[in-house]
């Protein structure tokens, strides 16, 4: 074997063990190409109600953050108003896991779900009050009430 040959294939052979390419590299560069189709593939377009309660969580989170402040008074009354329309739209929607229900198990479920928006929505329209009233302890204390009916009617709807 010529002398020049010899050379070129030591000098691949020394760059490929610096490169090192272990099972683990492997692993992540095959993850890393198939990962984005497969989100995509398994990734599920969320229902109308679905929809709305994304909408209702966010404007809560929202004005729960300036709730407290006196001078966003008129942004947080807004705020309640969005949450009442977003619990109106959701009223005549049939929330996903509903979808696979039949019979007397629909008919509950979607008794259930009713009353949990009836209830929201009473209790938005007190914190409506006490938020123009200025009351900020009470509406803190309605946040409160409206956060442990979430859980209750999410832990009981799914």
């Amino acid at each position: 074997m010529p002398y020049i040959q010899r050379i070129a294939i030591n000098h691949v052979s020394l760059k490929l063990k610096r490169m090192k390419i272990t099972p683990s590299f492997l692993f992540l560069i095959t993850a890393l190409t198939i990962l984005p189709t497969m989100t995509a593939i398994g990734a599920e377009k969320d229902s109308p109600a679905a929809i709305q309660m994304k909408q209702i969580g966010k404007s809560f989170k929202t004005l729960s953050t300036q709730i407290s402040d006196p001078a966003k008074k008129d942004s947080s009354l807004q705020i309640v108003d969005a949450i009442q329309n977003a619990v109106n739209a959701a009223r005549p929607l049939i929330p996903a896991p509903a979808a696979k229900l039949q019979g007397d198990s629909l008919k509950t479920y979607m008794r259930e779900y009713a009353k949990g928006l009836d209830e929201l929505d009473a209790n938005l329209q007190d914190l409506k009050k006490a938020i123009s009233s200025g009351d900020t302890s009470a509406s803190q204390g309605l946040l409160e009430t409206i956060t442990k009916l979430k859980k209750t009617y999410h832990s009981d709807l799914r």
